[in-house]
């Protein structure tokens, strides 16, 4: 009996093992034949390699678990081509302007996705400098817009696509009342960065009914509002009004100290809760109490400030002392004492750090950052100097220069490069972005090169 028994038992693992060393090579064949299909197809699309294997992998695990694995694994039986629609859409999401485009070449199916996708938000450059096209760069801005012209935005609002069309960020409103009126016969969230012409007026009448951008003293209140900016005229601006607002951005243009309504007998108001403010103070000498007095302070992520004149610096220090949450913060002003304005903060809590100095000081040097920036050595990850008495950009200031990368001719200076190997060498560990005079730097360490710096404008 036993002699019976054990051949079965032998030939029973042999079977059992069998099918699983053929299971596990039909499963790595089709893996293999996944990721080699997927390398075909992007290959001839230049579409980073990287990136590839972070959607693949997304496709297979993530997205959803064995279900998403069956569905891709079964995919190699046919084509790339043969991906269903919600798929493909998730991978266009994760492209960048690009790379979208040369998807959209592979086949007519691939090119209208591509095109709902690129047409769903656009930034129409009509105005401002140009704005670069850069894979070096994955900021919010990229991900949300597809950057086109004045003229190419004119073609899009005369064509049938504009019906793909959501939302419209246009630099400025320096456009015919013709392409205004047409927009708004369509569910478009239109606004505007800048304000040259003054038509804030006009689109607050024409949307009554909608979601504008910008206020006026008149504005309508929509709770949809997320994002707002202010150009202030001289009428106070109604804090009762902000705080019925979903705000996760407020950007204040031209005010004063007194441009917000202060609290008082019959106008209590809760303070108003948003991520990121943005100032630009013409007054002198101007006081930030307001800000402690009107904003929930300890809400706030991100922090621009603008000045013409020199402000009171013993009020920033006391404002800074507050903002137990900053992590971005930008000032723009004469030279002061920086050092005991970022002083206050949490250690190693602040991320991104941009000062522009005005005027003629020219001396702003690595040294002084560290200096400036001794106790947030470790979490700085962008940093952004400049002291040229001009600033090419300056209507697009503060942290959105790092959401963007403008083409200015910016030369690669050794000076910069040692500057900024100077800064990494002194604890700056977790450097990614410099801005030196216009010139922007991606900062990588390599074990090989050591510390590498690269400009991409």
């Amino acid at each position: 009996m036993p002699g019976v028994i054990l051949p079965t038992i032998t030939g029973f693992i042999v079977t059992l093992v069998g099918t699983l060393v053929g299971a596990f090579s039909l499963v790595l064949f089709l893996v293999i034949s996944l990721i080699t299909l997927f390398i075909g197809a992007f290959k001839a699309l230049e579409i980073d390699f990287i990136m590839l294997i972070f959607l693949v992998i997304y496709i297979i695990f993530i997205r959803g678990g064995e279900e998403a694995a069956r569905k891709a694994i079964n995919v190699v039986n046919d084509s790339i081509l043969s991906l269903p629609d919600e798929l493909i859409e998730e991978i266009i999401e994760y492209l960048n302007q690009s790379d979208r485009l040369k998807l959209s070449l592979l086949n007519m199916r691939f090119h209208n996705q591509v095109k709902r996708c690129l047409l769903n938000s656009v930034y129409v450059n009509n105005g401002g400098p140009k704005v670069l096209l850069t894979n070096e760069v994955e900021s919010g801005f990229y991900r949300r817009h597809t950057i086109i012209s004045q003229f190419q935005f004119d073609k899009l609002v005369e064509s049938e696509d504009i019906r793909f069309v959501k939302r419209v960020v246009l630099y400025s409103d320096a456009i015919t009342e013709r392409i205004l009126q047409r927009l708004l016969k369509y569910d478009i969230n239109l606004s505007f960065e800048h304000v040259i012409e003054n038509k804030l007026k006009y689109l607050t009448i024409m949307q009554r009914k909608r979601s504008p951008l910008w206020i006026t003293p008149d504005f309508p209140v929509e709770n949809s509002i997320t994002q707002l900016t202010v150009t202030y005229n001289g009428e106070t601006i109604s804090n009762a009004a902000l705080s019925k607002l979903k705000l996760n951005s407020l950007r204040a243009l031209n005010i004063t100290s007194d441009a917000f309504e202060r609290r008082g007998r019959g106008n209590d108001f809760k303070p108003i809760v948003v991520k990121k403010l943005s100032f630009e103070f013409v007054d002198k000498q101007p006081s930030l109490s307001f800000i402690s007095n009107t904003f929930d302070i300890d809400k706030i992520e991100s922090l621009e400030l603008k000045f013409k004149t020199r402000p009171i610096e013993s009020e920033i220090v006391q404002l800074m002392s507050k903002l137990t949450s900053l992590k971005h913060f930008a000032i723009m002003s004469q030279n002061m004492r920086f050092d005991r304005i970022i002083e206050p903060l949490p250690r190693d809590s602040l991320e991104t750090f941009y000062v522009n100095v005005m005027g003629r000081y020219d001396t702003f040097s690595a040294t002084i950052l560290l200096q400036i920036l001794k106790h947030q050595l470790r979490s700085i990850q962008k940093l952004c100097w400049s002291n040229k008495r001009l600033n090419i950009r300056s209507k697009t200031y503060g942290l959105d220069d790092f959401e963007r990368i403008y083409d200015v001719g910016a030369i690669c200076r050794d000076s910069d490069i040692a500057e900024i190997k100077i800064l990494v060498a002194n604890g700056f560990s977790s450097f990614t972005d410099v801005i030196s005079n216009d010139a922007y730097y991606k900062v990588y360490t390599e074990k090989d090169e050591g510390v590498v710096v690269k400009l991409i404008n």
